[in-house]
């Protein structure tokens, strides 16, 4: 629950930094054609080929001097897929965007949770954990 409440802020920020490149890359944005190969490969901004850095470079997306085999891929199909559904559900609010991860992040939080009381069955065990990474911390 209070992670839920820490990130409530984040419902009003809208859109930023690759959140842009997101938004062209699945309303189909002429000008980033080709940066991926698949709306579900969001995270993948480099494959390696020497033929899209060539293309990046010269619609001004990199600078001159990059790798021509440079990588910057990222396997997230989880985040990508759930991206695509804000787009295709909320395509113009950001706010509905935001609240529709914080629900991913409380199921997630309530599933690991779920997941831990079922493997620890002496409660203590959790607290000593914490006292010992405190005091890795401290030294």
């Amino acid at each position: 629950g209070l992670s839920v409440i820490l990130t409530l802020p984040a419902l009003w920020t809208g859109l930023v930094i690759d959140d842009y490149l997101h938004k062209g890359i699945l309303q189909g944005l002429p000008l980033l054609k080709g940066l991926t190969k698949s709306r579900f490969n969001l995270f993948t901004f480099l494959d390696g080929g020497p033929q899209q850095i060539r293309d990046l470079i010269h619609k001004g997306f990199i600078p001159w001097w990059t790798f021509e085999r440079v990588k910057l891929n990222f396997w997230r199909p989880i985040s990508a897929f759930t991206h695509w559904l804000d787009y295709l559900f909320w395509p113009n609010s950001p706010l509905l965007m935001h609240l529709h991860s914080l629900i991913w992040m409380a199921a997630m939080i309530v599933l690991i949770t779920l997941l831990y009381r079922r493997l620890i069955h002496v409660p203590w065990v959790a607290i000593n954990y914490l006292l010992a990474a405190k005091s890795v911390c401290l030294a």
